[in-house]
C-alpha cells in the first residue's frame, strides 16, 4: 500500500509541475556567435572564405599588411562574388594555393602595385595556371578608382564613400555598406582633394559622397564639394564609435553582425565582403574591450554574429561579451491579432502591440478578389487600423494582409455578411405641418448590423388612425393623417408599425402629436473653405467668397430640419471690422461623411486683416432661440521690417542683379511671398521703362528684388552710382543701399575654343567654328554667355566681328589648312577671314597631304569691333590646329553601328532617317580619336544587293532588297538578320592600312517608342514647373515640352503623340482647375492656379511612358 501511496504522490507532484511548464515564456530565439580565424591574417583570411563559398570563379587577392587597396577592394569581391584574400608580399603561401584551387578559381585580382604584392606573387600565379589581372596606380588614390572603374564601367554609381588617405583604420566599416550599395570607395587628403579623384568624380558624375571618419578637415570637406553636390560625413569620436554610426546609418536591418579588431584591422578587411554577403554592418572593438554602445547594437540586432580573427585578435573576454549580448528575451514579436467588420465599407485591424504605420502596407482581398480600398486610418495608440473599401462588402471571406512590418506578411480573416437592416428607429414626437393641423409628420431612421443608417430601404408602415402614410423626405420622415378628416390635437398619441419585409425587421411605437415644428436651435459644425473642401480656422483678411459657415437647424423639439427656411434665423456679428453683420446670405449646401450641412456665406469686415475674436449668433425668429459660434484668428501678418543689402555680383549697364533683402512681420516671421511685400513695400528707383527696382513673383511664389541697371551713365573710368530704398508702407521702416553701376560689359579677350571642338583634324576633313564656339570673356574677367556672344555679332550696327589670321606666307605656301568663312567681304590673300553675324561661321579645311606641307598651323582669333580695320588690344589668342595624317595613327576604330530598320518590300526603299552612317576613326598615340573623311576607307558587306553601300553610308535599296520570308526562321518565328561590315582603312597609297570587322544587325520589327528622354532644363529629378498661358490654360502641347527627345529601338527620332493622363491633382486654395479629355493625346487643363500641382503621365503606343510631376508657375501673359 505504501508503494502505491508514493506512486500516487509520484503523480500529484508531475500534474502540479505540467501546468507550470505549459505557460512557462517561449525560448529566445537561437542565435549563433562563431570565430573565423587561422594561425594568422592570410589564414584568416583563408578561413572567411572558406565560410563564404563553396566555388569560386574569381578571387581577390590583397597584400599581407592590409593596406588601402583590400579596403576599396571589398566592392571588386563583392561585385565579382569573389572572396578576397591576403598573401605574404613576397611569395605565394601553399595554403593560398591550396584554397584556390578549393574553390576551382580561374580568375585572380591583385590589388596595388609591386611594392605591394611583388611580381614574383603574379609569376607564381601564372605557373600554377591561374589568371592573374593586377588592379593598380601609382598610389593607393589610383587603385582605389582603378578599382572602381573596373566594377562599375561607364555606370553613374548613386553615391560614393571617401575616406582619408592616412586614416584607413576610422573608415573600416565602409567596406561591407560600399559593397551592399555598389558605391566606390575614394581616398582624399585631409585638407585638400587629390587631382585624380576629382577627375574621377567628374568621370562618374557623382551627385553625393559620404567622408567615413574624422579626419578630413572642413576645408578638405568643402574642397570636395566643389566637385560633388551633396557632401555628408558620418564619423564618431573613434574608430569604433565610427563603425557604429556606419552601421545605424546605412544597415538598418541586419541580417548578421561582423565584428573585428579595429586596431589591427586587417582580419576587417578581409571580412567586408563577407558582411556585404549577409547584409551585415562591420562593428569593432578592442583586443581586450568592447564598447557597451557596441554591445547594445549586437543585442538590438539579435542575429548570428561573426567574430574576425585569434584570440590574441580579439580575446575570449570580448568573444563571451558577444555570446552574453545576443542571449537576450525572445522579441516581442509584431502579431495581427484579429480583423473584424465594423462598417459596410469598414474593417477594423487590431495588433498585439504599436506599429510602424510609416511602413506598414495593407492590401484586402474577398477570396482571391483583390479588394479596392479609400483610406486607412490609424488609431491614437497605433494598435489598429480602420480600412474603409470603396464598396460595400458583401458576404464572404475577407482577408487582409500587412507588409512591410515583418519578414512575412501578417494576414488576418474575417466571414462578412451583406449589409442588411438590424433596426428601425421612430421618432417619439410628431409635429404637425405648417399649414394642415389634419397631417403629421413623423421621423425614422434604419439602421443596418452595425449601427450605420441606410438609405433606399422600403419601409411598410400601419398607422393607428387607419389612414395610409404618405410620402414625406425619403428615407427620413413620412406624414400621418388624423382619422375622419379630423385635425390632430397635440398631446394625441398615435400608434405605428413598421416592417421590413426583406429582413424581417419590425418596429412598434407610439409617436405624440405636437404643435408644428419651427426653426429654433442651430448646431454649428464650423468654418469650410470652398475652394479646398476642407473645414478650417477663419483668417485674418480672408477673401470673400471662400469661407462659410456650416450648421444644422433643429426644430423646438430636437428633430433636424433638412429643409430650414434661414430666413426664419437672424444672423449676427458682434465684430463687423472682422465679419460684416450685415452680408449674411444662404450658401450652398456642403456634405461631409455623407452628412448634408446648410451654410451662410462669411464676408470680410472693414478691418478683416487685423483678425480678432467675433462671435456669430444665430437667432430664431420664431422661438427667440440664440445659438452662438466663436471664431478666433490672429491678425494678418504684415510687413513690418525690410533691409536691403549688397548683391553678390558687380553689375554693368543693361544688367539685371538681385538684390538680396529680409522682410519680417510684426511676429517676427520672415516674410518672403511676393503678395505679401509686393503694394506693402514702396522701392526707389521703381522699375520704369525697363530699369529700375521691383519685385518678380517667383514660380514657387515667392519674391526676387532685381535691380536694372540703366542703358547709360557710366564710363570706363567712372561708375555710375545709384541709391536704392525701400519703405515699408505700415510703419515706415526704411533701407537703403549705394550701388556702383560699371561701364557696359563687352569682349576683350579670346580665351580658347570650346572643348566640345577638337583642334585635330584628319587630312580632307573640314571643321566648322561659330562664333558662340570660342571662350570669350569681357572686361570684368567674366566668360560671356552664348546669348550675350550672340548679341555682341549681332548688334544692329553690324561693325562687331571676330577675325581670323592665318600665319601662311605670302609665297611659298605650305600651310596644311585652307580657312573659309560665309562672311562674303573676304581678303583675296585667303590669309584672313572675319565673321560678323552670329550665324556666320569659319571653315578649316585640312589639305590633302603633299609634300612639303607643314603639319600644324597657328590661327590668331582676335575681336573688332569697327568692321575688321583693327582688332582689340590683348584680345587675340592663337590657336594650332594639327592636321592628322595617316602616319601618325596607331591603331582605327569603328563605332558600333547597332541596329538598322527595314521594310521588307523591294519596291521602295525604307525611310533614309534609318540608314546607317559609319564613323571611321584614327586612334593616335595620346589616345586622341581623330573621325575620318570617308575617302580615306572602303565599306564593303556580306548582304549583297540587300544593302546598298554608298561611300560611308549603308542604305534599303529601292528595289530589290530583302523581303519578308527573310526576317522569319525554319519555325516561321520572327528573327533578325546578322551581316558583317568590313572597313578597310587605305594608307597614302590607296593600300590596306588597317581592316576593320563590325557587325550590322538588320531587324523589320516596325519601329516603335523605347527611349524618353526628358528635357534637363525643364525636368529635375522627375519634376517641373509649367507655367499656363493666360486664364491658367496648359494645353497637350505644353505639357509635352518637357520631352526632350522620344527614339525608336533603332536610335531614330520618331514622331508619335502620347495619351496624356493627369492623376495626383492638389489644388491650392481658390483654384478651379479642371481636366479635359483626360486619358488622350489631347489632354488639356483650364483654369489653373500658380502651386496647382499634378502627375502627367506621357504613354506611348509601344507601352513606354514616363511620369512628370508638375506645380504650375506663373501664367504667361
Amino acid at each position: 500500500m505504501k508503494k502505491y501511496s508514493k506512486f500516487f504522490a509520484v503523480l500529484l507532484a508531475i500534474a502540479m509541475v505540467l501546468p507550470g511548464i505549459a505557460q512557462a515564456a517561449p525560448v529566445a530565439e537561437e542565435v549563433k556567435v562563431e570565430r573565423l580565424a587561422g594561425s594568422d591574417r592570410v589564414e584568416t583570411s583563408i578561413k572567411v572564405s572558406q565560410k563564404a563559398y563553396d566555388k569560386a570563379d574569381t578571387v581577390v587577392l590583397a597584400g599581407y599588411n592590409g593596406e588601402a587597396d583590400a579596403l576599396t577592394g571589398t566592392l571588386l569581391a563583392n561585385a565579382k562574388k569573389a572572396p578576397l584574400l591576403l598573401t605574404y608580399k613576397d611569395k605565394l603561401d601553399t595554403k593560398l594555393v591550396a584554397e584556390l584551387n578549393r574553390l576551382g578559381a580561374k580568375n585572380v585580382y591583385i590589388l596595388g602595385g609591386d611594392t605591394v604584392v611583388f611580381p614574383a606573387v603574379e609569376t607564381a600565379l601564372k605557373d600554377a595556371g591561374f589568371k592573374p589581372t593586377r588592379l593598380k596606380g601609382n598610389t593607393r588614390v589610383e587603385t582605389a578608382i582603378a578599382i572602381a572603374n573596373e566594377v562599375l564601367g561607364s555606370t553613374t554609381p548613386a553615391e560614393a564613400f571617401v575616406v582619408e588617405y592616412n586614416a584607413l583604420a576610422d573608415a573600416l566599416a565602409v567596406g561591407s555598406v560600399s559593397a551592399m550599395k555598389n558605391a566606390p570607395i575614394l581616398i582624399t587628403y585631409k585638407n585638400d582633394v587629390p587631382a585624380k579623384t576629382v577627375e574621377a568624380v567628374k568621370a562618374m558624375q557623382l551627385k553625393k559622397a559620404t567622408i567615413v571618419g574624422g579626419v578630413v578637415s572642413d576645408k578638405g570637406k568643402a574642397e570636395l564639394e566643389k566637385s560633388i553636390a551633396t557632401v555628408n560625413v558620418v564619423a564618431g569620436s573613434n574608430r569604433e564609435e565610427t563603425a557604429l554610426k556606419v552601421a545605424k546609418e546605412f544597415v538598418t536591418s541586419p541580417k548578421a553582425v561582423v565584428m573585428a579588431n579595429g586596431y589591427k584591422y586587417a582580419d576587417a578587411l578581409v571580412g567586408g565582403y563577407f558582411a556585404a554577403m549577409h547584409n551585415a554592418p562591420m562593428l569593432l572593438s578592442q583586443a581586450t574591450k568592447v564598447n557597451t554602445e557596441v554591445l547594445d547594437y549586437v543585442k538590438a540586432a539579435h542575429v548570428n554574429t561573426f567574430v574576425l580573427g585569434g584570440e590574441t585578435v580579439v580575446n575570449k573576454v570580448v568573444f563571451d561579451k558577444v555570446v552574453d549580448a545576443v542571449k537576450g528575451e525572445v522579441k516581442d514579436e509584431l502579431k495581427l491579432e484579429s480583423v473584424s467588420a465594423i462598417g459596410a465599407k469598414k474593417l477594423e485591424v487590431k495588433f498585439n502591440k504599436a506599429l510602424d504605420t510609416s511602413k506598414a502596407v495593407f492590401g484586402v482581398k474577398r477570396g482571391t478578389i483583390p479588394v479596392n480600398t479609400d483610406k486607412i486610418e490609424f488609431a491614437e495608440d497605433k494598435m489598429s487600423a480602420t480600412i474603409t473599401t470603396t464598396t460595400n462588402l458583401t458576404k464572404g471571406d475577407y482577408t487582409v494582409s500587412v507588409t512591410g512590418l515583418t519578414n512575412e506578411a501578417l494576414t488576418g480573416t474575417v466571414t462578412v455578411e451583406n449589409e442588411k437592416v438590424s433596426k428601425i428607429n421612430v421618432g417619439p414626437k410628431a409635429p404637425r405641418l405648417t399649414n394642415n393641423n389634419k397631417k403629421a409628420l413623423v421621423s425614422y431612421e434604419v439602421l443596418n448590423q452595425y449601427g450605420e443608417k441606410m438609405i433606399g430601404q422600403t419601409i411598410n408602415w400601419t398607422i393607428s388612425t387607419g389612414e395610409a402614410a404618405s410620402a414625406g423626405t425619403a428615407d427620413k420622415s413620412f406624414e400621418i393623417t388624423a382619422a375622419n378628416s379630423a385635425d390632430f390635437v397635440p398631446g394625441a398619441k398615435v400608434y405605428i408599425t413598421g416592417v421590413h419585409a426583406a429582413s424581417g425587421t419590425v418596429v412598434n411605437t407610439e409617436v405624440e402629436i405636437v404643435l408644428a415644428a419651427q426653426a429654433s436651435v442651430v448646431e454649428f459644425k464650423g468654418v469650410y473653405n470652398t475652394t479646398k473642401g476642407e473645414i478650417t480656422n477663419l483668417p485674418a483678411g480672408f477673401d470673400n467668397n471662400k469661407y462659410v459657415l456650416l450648421l444644422k437647424v433643429k426644430d423646438q423639439y430636437g428633430n433636424k430640419i433638412d429643409s430650414p427656411t434661414l430666413s426664419d434665423l437672424l444672423f449676427t456679428s458682434n465684430n463687423p471690422g472682422f465679419v460684416d453683420p450685415t452680408s449674411f446670405s444662404a450658401g450652398s449646401d456642403v456634405t461631409i461623411n455623407n452628412v448634408t450641412y446648410k451654410s451662410v456665406n462669411l464676408v470680410a469686415g472693414t478691418m478683416a486683416a487685423k483678425g480678432g475674436k467675433v462671435t456669430i449668433q444665430a437667432i430664431s425668429k420664431l422661438t427667440g432661440v440664440a445659438s452662438s459660434y466663436l471664431i478666433d484668428a490672429e491678425a494678418k501678418a504684415m510687413v513690418k521690417s525690410f533691409s536691403i543689402s549688397a548683391p553678390a555680383k558687380m553689375i554693368a549697364e543693361k544688367e539685371k542683379v538681385e538684390i538680396p533683402f529680409t522682410a519680417l512681420d510684426q511676429y517676427g516671421n520672415v516674410v518672403t511671398k511676393y503678395d505679401d511685400l509686393n503694394g506693402n513695400v514702396t522701392l526707389s528707383p521703381a522699375f520704369a521703362a525697363g530699369t529700375g527696382l521691383k519685385f518678380t513673383k517667383q514660380n514657387d511664389g515667392s519674391a526676387k528684388l532685381e535691380y536694372t541697371a540703366p542703358a547709360t551713365g557710366a564710363t570706363e573710368t567712372t561708375d555710375l552710382p545709384v541709391y536704392l530704398t525701400s519703405l515699408v508702407t505700415e510703419g515706415g521702416n526704411f533701407s537703403s543701399l549705394m550701388l556702383s553701376v560699371r561701364e557696359e560689359a563687352r569682349p576683350t579677350t579670346i580665351l580658347g575654343l570650346d572643348t566640345k571642338k577638337t583642334q585635330s583634324i584628319a587630312a580632307g576633313n573640314s571643321m566648322e567654328i561659330l562664333g558662340t564656339d570660342l571662350v570669350i570673356q569681357d572686361q570684368y574677367g567674366r566668360e560671356m554667355t552664348k546669348k550675350a556672344k550672340e548679341d555682341w555679332l549681332g548688334a544692329t550696327t553690324n561693325v562687331n566681328r571676330i577675325v581670323v589670321t592665318s600665319e601662311k606666307p605670302d609665297s611659298g605656301d605650305v600651310s596644311p589648312f585652307e580657312v573659309e568663312s560665309t562672311y562674303s567681304g573676304q581678303n583675296s590673300d585667303g590669309k584672313v577671314r572675319q565673321i560678323d553675324t552670329n550665324t556666320d561661321k569659319f571653315t578649316i579645311k585640312a589639305k590633302t597631304p603633299t609634300t612639303g606641307l607643314n603639319k600644324t598651323e597657328k590661327l590668331v582669333f582676335a575681336l573688332s569691333t569697327d568692321s575688321g580695320s583693327t582688332t582689340i588690344n590683348a584680345s587675340a589668342k592663337s590657336l594650332t590646329f594639327t592636321s592628322v595624317g595617316q602616319s601618325l595613327y596607331s591603331s582605327y576604330e569603328v563605332e558600333d553601328l547597332g541596329t538598322m530598320y527595314n521594310n521588307k518590300t523591294t519596291d521602295s526603299a525604307t525611310d533614309p532617317k534609318f540608314n546607317k552612317t559609319l564613323k571611321v576613326y584614327g586612334v593616335l598615340a595620346n589616345g586622341t580619336k581623330v573621325l575620318l573623311p570617308s575617302g580615306d576607307y572602303n565599306v564593303t558587306t556580306n548582304a549583297g544587293d540587300n544593302l546598298k553601300v554608298t561611300n560611308n553610308v549603308i542604305s534599303d535599296p529601292s528595289s530589290g532588297g530583302y523581303v519578308a520570308a527573310d526576317f522569319l526562321d525554319d519555325n516561321n518565328k520572327a528573327k533578325n538578320i546578322k551581316v558583317n561590315v568590313l572597313v578597310t582603312v587605305k594608307d597614302g597609297s590607296g593600300a590596306a592600312a588597317a581592316i576593320l570587322e563590325k557587325e550590322l544587325v538588320v531587324s523589320s520589327k516596325a519601329p516603335e517608342v523605347t527611349t524618353i528622354t526628358l528635357d534637363t532644363e525643364e525636368v529635375t529629378d522627375g519634376k517641373a514647373v509649367v507655367n499656363p498661358a493666360s486664364g491658367g490654360a496648359i494645353d497637350a502641347t505644353l505639357l509635352k515640352s518637357v520631352l526632350d527627345e522620344v527614339k525608336d529601338q533603332y536610335g531614330v527620332a520618331i514622331v508619335e503623340n502620347p495619351t496624356i493622363t493627369i492623376t495626383k491633382l492638389v489644388k491650392v486654395e481658390g483654384s478651379s482647375l479642371t481636366v479635359n479629355s483626360n486619358g488622350t493625346t489631347s489632354t488639356s487643363i483650364a483654369t489653373a492656379k500658380m502651386g496647382d500641382k499634378f502627375t502627367a503621365t506621357f504613354k506611348y503606343g509601344s507601352g513606354k511612358a514616363v511620369a512628370v510631376d508638375f506645380t504650375v508657375g506663373i501664367a504667361t501673359p
